[in-house]
């Protein structure tokens, strides 16, 4: 919610400034001379804002709160390619007999992109990789094996250093 509240003033803030301004040579001296105005504006306008979110924060159900919140606190994604190509150099590479590019090539960003969706990686690692340890299929490492096979699939035209 204070993530919300913080992008909703700094738009505020933005589009008060921006309001007296007609074009680039006008900008400098609107600025000059009317900053104190435009920021009395802008404080109104944020406190207004303000006591509206909160008003409708207070109104809002439960599960709209809650939702609110959790949609907040997800994490993002913090997988990438080079991790996935660090870990797989780590863990895997022996254990497959071939390097990430060998196996990331064989499947195409459109067929990884369906294993991933149906949650079977870790199967099509072990298909590839008999020889794969539990150790090396760790969750942890899986969205970084994904983004490393997706990027330098078959059809990528990426070529990994490993």
């Amino acid at each position: 919610m204070k993530k919300n509240i913080i992008l909703s003033i700094v738009a505020i803030v933005l589009l008060a400034g921006c309001n007296d301004t007609k074009s680039n040579n006008q900008t400098q001296t609107v600025k000059q001379e009317s900053t104190p105005v435009v920021k009395q504006e802008a404080k109104t306008v944020v406190k207004q804002e303000v006591k509206k979110i909160s008003s409708v924060a207070k109104t809002a159900p439960k599960e709209e709160k809650k939702a609110v919140v959790e949609t907040q606190t997800k994490e993002p994604r913090r997988a990438n390619p080079a991790k996935g190509q660090k870990i797989f150099a780590r863990k895997l590479k022996e254990a497959c007999g071939m390097n990430g590019g060998q196996v990331a090539k064989k499947h195409t960003q459109d067929e990884w992109k369906a294993i991933e969706k149906t949650g079977k990686i870790k199967d099509e690692i072990k298909k590839i990789c008999p020889k794969a340890t539990d150790d090396a299929l760790k969750d942890k490492y899986i969205e970084n094996y994904f983004d490393f096979f997706y990027n330098y699939a078959s059809d990528s035209g990426n070529i990994p250093s490993c």
